[in-house]
This record gives C-alpha cells, structure tokens and sequence, in this order.
C-alpha cells in the first residue's frame, strides 16, 4: 500500500486521530498526514499512506481556506475553542477600514504563532506547555499570504464578522491573520470557523468523509492517489534497467542534457522502463557533466 488519501477531516477530530483511523482501517503501520489541520477546523487533510510518506515533502504546499472571523472578541487560542479574554466589541471601525487592512495581508508577512499551536520551542510544542501554565517565548516567523478575498462583510451587534478566502504558504495560521486583525484594528479578533478548501492539487470537492472511506474499506482503487500522480509538479525522467540498478544502490548516473527539463533541478520523479515510479532524485552539474542521483527511493536495494 503506497498511495495517498484525500480525506475530508471531521470537526472535533485532531490530524492524529485522521492518522490513526487509516492506520486501523488499512491495518497499515506506516500512516502520516501532510500538514496539521486545528481539531475545530475541518476540510482537505491529505494522508500518505507507506512509501508515499517518503514523498510528502514534494508535494505542493499552497493551501486554500475559507475563514470566519469576528471582530471585538480575542481568546487564548485565537480561536473560539479558547476562553474569552475581551469582548469589548467594535461600534468605532468601519467596513472601509476593514477591508483596507485586510489586503495588506497579501504577501509576505511576519506572524507570531499562537501559544495553543504545533510549533515546537527547545524540543517541546507551544500547546503542551499552554497546557500546564507555562510560557515561552515564540520566535517570529515569515508566512506568505498569496491571495485574500472578502465574501462577506456584516455587523452583528457590537462585532464585525467578516467571511474571507485565503491562499497561503505552508506553516501559515490563519487564525493569527483574524487576531492580527483585529490588533490592528484596535478592537481585537478570532476566528469563528476555518475550512480548508485545498491543499495542493487535493481539492474538497474530491475528499472522502471517514464514513466512505470505511464503506470502501479495502477497495483502494477507489480513493487511491498514487505517488506519481501526486507528486505533478515534478518533471520525469526514464532510466533503463542498466541505470536502475545503479541509482537505486546509491550509485550517481549521468544523463545527457537533452533528457533533462530545467523546470526543478533539486527533484524528478525517476522512472524505470517499465513505467514504474522508483524513485525521488536530484540532479547536480560539474565539470564532468549531469549526473542523477536517488534522493528517496520507493524500492529496496538489490
């Protein structure tokens, strides 16, 4: 079993517990998702499943979501599964200064993640130190937000909701984007609901509930994205027998110039005669030609 899933994970569930229902439902040891989603958020959670675990690092990292966000209220989460730090509301913005500060978002930014998160500081994650009372100092990090559309602006009471579609890089919180907001706003903001819409090419509209998958159970040629197929935005290339063997026992092969796409040096899908997928290299130039070398291999040495 080497495949990925696109999985339309469940509110309420952690990426873990994704994680292991596969684990239990394949009977697979080797199970692993490409990216954490919140427990209350829900939507596009890929998972890899085997050697396709070898290859999450290949894969696409922009992500799509559609974001709530409520002005005039922030938690210890940045979300509305924390406890209410202020609801003061917000009657002195406008719908104008909204908008406004939410296209400076696009680009490249700086975001600090919140306490409740995955990121880890001295080898332990910020959620487990939130957890028992304690504090850290959480380094600022680079997000790339590379498009942000509003749907929807209302007031509701004292407090702005405000409904917005975002692409960003990987490792970005958007949850921070709705209380950095908010910060800049003067009236503080969390986020309401968050669904990811597409991470990659693996889009919501072809995930599978947890209930389908369990219905197909061990039919994988229903829900089944191969390796390859996954891993589109990396060239190919084809090797015969003589140069499978070579690479795949750690071995560099040369290549000649007309075989290789300069589109992605630093990875190609490897290819054997027999149309099968061995493989993840990485291609290096010297003085003495191109070489190909494995990067990850998805079959064992000879």
């Amino acid at each position: 079993m080497n495949f990925f899933i696109n999985c339309l994970k469940p509110p309420g569930m952690t990426s873990h517990d994704v994680v292991s229902f596969v684990r239990r439902l394949l009977k697979e040891k080797k199970v692993g998702h490409t990216g954490t989603l919140d427990p209350g958020a829900t939507g596009v959670l890929p998972i890899a499943v085997g050697k396709a675990t070898r290859a999450i690092e290949y894969l696409d990292d922009d992500k799509k979501y559609r974001c709530e966000a409520i002005l005039g209220i922030t938690t210890t989460t940045q979300d509305l599964d924390g406890q209410i730090l202020t609801s003061k509301g917000c009657s002195n913005i406008t719908e104008e200064q909204i908008l406004e500060q939410l296209q400076k978002f696009i680009g490249i930014i700086e975001q600090k993640p919140p306490m409740y998160s995955a990121v880890k500081v001295q080898g332990k994650k910020l959620y487990q130190l939130a957890r028992k009372g304690e504090t850290a100092v959480i380094p600022i990090r680079k997000a790339v937000i590379k498009d942000l559309k509003v749907i929807n602006v209302r007031k509701q009471g004292n407090y702005f909701i405000i409904l917005f579609d975002v692409l960003c890089g990987k490792g970005t919180y958007v949850r921070t984007i709705c209380h950095d907001l908010g910060e800049r706003l003067g009236c503080g903001g969390t986020m309401s609901f968050l669904i990811r819409t597409q991470s990659g090419l693996f889009a919501i509209e072809d995930a599978f509930t947890l209930e389908k998958l369990s219905e197909f159970s061990l039919d994988t040629d229903k829900y089944g994205i191969s390796i390859s197929q996954a891993l589109t935005k990396l060239n190919s290339i084809l090797l015969d027998d003589y140069q499978v063997n070579k690479i795949i026992n750690g071995m560099a092969v040369p290549v000649k110039l007309g075989d290789i796409s300069y589109k992605n040096l630093s990875a190609v899908k490897i290819f054997s005669e027999q149309d099968r997928l061995i493989g993840i290299g990485g291609y290096k130039v010297d003085h003495s030609g191109t070489w190909l070398k494995m990067k990850k291999s998805f079959i064992l040495r000879s």
